[in-house]
């Protein structure tokens, strides 16, 4: 059965209910995205992030790794699902709650690729330029199909990336938050977190929030606490 807009609405309904719904509830209904196929115009709007796809990629998704990874004694969680912010609302056994914030670093890159992936040409792993490039950097880069990036320069992409994904977020009006930044680690699998904090440490101290994570979602979750 396919996955598609009448049930993405059906999913933002609930999930962004007044009362919220539990973490297992979160994971039970949007397991269908990996039972279940996303195809067509769905698929690539989904990969692309766009409407009405975006908040499913950007937000919910992975807020719901965020709290499996590090959350378990959540008991709900509530997405308002519009302007506002935070993105998502937490709350805990003890009746604290906590607002977490989403963001993406080297997000254009994701969308790029996703247009590779719907268009059949070879796909490049990753499109080494920042977000702030202009569109045409970005259509070049495409038009040149798969290209090999040396580590250096996959380094200081993925590093100056997820750093400018830090200082966009740097707003008072996010003290005692939790920053949820989404990045392709798996560009440079081999780094630790111990060595990702170390590199980010002083970015994140700087920042209001209360708690940062760093987060892989391709393939197997990875999550690193940076603050």
């Amino acid at each position: 059965m396919e996955f598609g807009t009448v049930e993405l609405a059906d999913l933002y309904d609930e999930v962004s209910h007044p009362d919220g719904i539990s973490p297992q509830r979160l994971r039970e209904i949007t397991a269908p995205l990996v039972e279940r196929t996303i195809s067509g115009d769905n698929l690539d709007g989904f990969r692309r992030g766009a409407r009405p796809w975006k908040r499913l990629k950007e937000e919910i998704l992975p807020v719901r790794d965020l709290i499996s990874a590090q959350y378990s004694d959540a008991v709900s969680v509530r997405f308002p699902l519009d302007s506002s912010f935070p993105d998502a609302w937490l709350r805990f056994e003890n009746g604290r709650q906590l607002g977490v914030e989403v963001t993406g670093a080297l997000v254009r890159s994701d969308v790029e690729v996703g247009k590779e992936l719907m268009s059949g040409v070879p796909v490049a792993a990753l499109i080494g330029l920042p977000d702030e490039a202009p569109q045409r950097d970005f259509t070049m880069a495409r038009q040149k199909g798969r290209m090999w990036h040396s580590a250096i320069h996959v380094d200081s992409v993925l590093i100056n990336g997820v750093k400018k994904a830090l200082a966009d977020k740097d707003d008072e009006k996010y003290a005692g938050f939790a920053l949820l930044v989404v990045a392709p680690l798996r560009r440079r699998p081999r780094r630790s977190d111990v060595e990702w904090r170390e590199i980010l440490l002083q970015s994140a101290e700087m920042l209001p929030f209360a708690e940062i994570y760093l987060m892989e979602r391709s393939g197997a979750p990875r999550t690193i606490r940076v603050k």
